[in-house]
C-alpha cells in the first residue's frame, strides 16, 4: 500500500532523510577532491590550514614552550616572531639543545650496538639474555664523566685509586659463563664502579660486592642507587682471600687478577657453586670457571686468555730461593 504523508509529518520525514544523506555527500565530495588533487596536494591542504594563535604574554622559555604547545598546528615562527628578542633567543636555544640531545642519544645507542656486534659477539657471547642485558644496564652511567665518550671502547676504563673497569667483552663473557640464576646469591670481589655488580644483580637474587678502596666503594654504591639496582650491597674491606661474613655463595666473581687462587675463596662456594677468576701472572692470565663438585673436589675449565690487573693484596706465588 502506498503511504501518503501530508503537513508536519511529511516535513519531518524529509528532514530526517536529508540528515542521513549529508554524511554520504561529504564523503563523496572528499573522495572526489582526493581523486582530483592527489595525495601530495591533500597533505599540503591539511598542513597549510591556519589555526588561531594564542597570545604569549610571558617572555621566559618555559612559557614560550607551553604557548607553542597550545597553538597546535599554528606556524611556530609566527608565534616566536611576536615575542621579545630575549624570549625568541631562549626558544631557539631550547630547540638546539633538544636537537643535540636527540643526536647524542642516537649516537650512544649506535655505539652500544657496535660494541655488542663488533666486540662482544665475536668473543663467543651468544646468550641472548646476556646481550639484551647489555642494553638494559647502561654502561655509560657507570663510567667516570671524563671517559663517558669511551664507555663502549674495547679497553679498560680508568677509575679512581688507580683501578680500572674490565673491558666490555671480558665482562660479557664472564657473565655468560657464570650462568647466574634468579634464586642465587653472588659475591663479587672488586666492586670498581659497580657495573659488573649491576649486571650480576639483574640475574641473581642478591649480590654482595666488596671493594678495598673506600673511594671506589662509595662510587659503586652511588652508581647502583642512581641506576635503581636494589638487590646489590656494597661492603668496604679486603676480600682478596674471600669474604666469610655471608658465605657460602652460589656464585663468586673475582673482578681482578689472582696470581694464585687462595683455598679460602674456594671454600666459600656452595656445592654446585661456580667461581670466575683470572688466574696467573703477566703477560697472560687464564680466565677460569671453577665448579665445586663436593666438599673436596672442584672442576676447572679454562675459558679464555687475557690479562687483568691483580687485586690489591692478592696472594703471591712463593718465590724460589737458592
Amino acid at each position: 500500500m502506498l503511504g501518503i504523508y501530508t503537513g508536519a509529518t511529511a516535513k519531518k520525514r524529509a528532514g530526517a532523510s536529508g540528515r542521513k544523506r549529508e554524511p554520504q555527500l561529504r564523503r563523496r565530495k572528499a573522495a572526489w577532491r582526493d581523486a582530483r588533487l592527489g595525495p601530495n596536494r591533500r597533505r599540503h591542504l591539511v598542513q597549510s590550514r591556519s589555526y588561531p594563535a594564542v597570545a604569549c604574554a610571558s617572555s621566559d622559555s618555559l612559557s614560550v614552550s607551553l604557548c607553542v604547545s597550545a597553538n597546535v598546528g599554528a606556524n611556530v615562527s609566527t608565534i616566536v616572531s611576536g615575542l621579545s628578542a630575549e624570549a625568541a633567543a631562549q626558544w631557539e636555544n631550547r630547540k638546539t639543545r633538544q636537537t643535540r640531545t636527540a643526536k647524542s642519544t642516537m649516537n650512544i645507542e649506535q655505539a652500544r650496538f657496535n660494541m655488542i656486534e663488533q666486540q662482544i659477539r665475536p668473543w663467543e657471547v651468544l646468550d641472548q639474555d646476556v646481550l639484551n642485558l647489555l642494553s638494559i644496564v647502561k654502561r655509560e652511567n657507570f663510567v667516570p664523566a671524563a671517559y663517558r665518550d669511551l664507555a663502549f671502547a674495547d679497553f679498560e676504563v680508568p677509575l679512581p685509586a688507580g683501578q680500572h673497569m674490565l673491558a666490555p667483552r671480558v665482562e660479557a663473557r664472564t657473565l655468560q659463563e657464570l650462568a647466574v640464576k634468579k634464586h642465587e646469591s653472588v659475591l663479587e670481589i672488586g666492586a670498581g664502579s659497580g657495573y659488573m655488580a649491576a649486571l650480576l644483580a639483574h640475574r641473581a637474587q642478591h649480590v654482595l660486592t666488596v671493594e678495598i678502596e673506600p673511594e671506589l666503594a662509595q662510587l659503586a654504591k652511588n652508581n647502583l642507587i642512581a641506576n635503581g639496582v636494589l638487590n646489590a650491597e656494597v661492603a668496604t674491606g679486603d676480600a682478596a682471600r674471600g669474604w666469610a661474613a655471608a658465605a657460602p655463595y652460589d656464585v663468586i666473581c673475582v673482578s681482578g687478577g689472582l696470581p694464585v687462587l687462595p683455598q679460602e675463596i674456594l671454600e666459600h662456594l656452595k656445592i654446585g657453586g661456580r667461581l670466575a677468576a683470572f688466574v696467573g701472572t703477566a703477560p697472560v692470565m687464564k680466565a677460569q670457571i671453577i665448579t665445586r663438585i663436593d666438599e673436596k673436589q672442584y672442576r676447572i675449565a679454562d675459558v679464555f686468555e687475557t690479562y687483568v690487573e691483580p687485586l690489591v693484596n692478592a696472594v703471591q706465588p712463593p718465590r724460589f730461593k737458592f
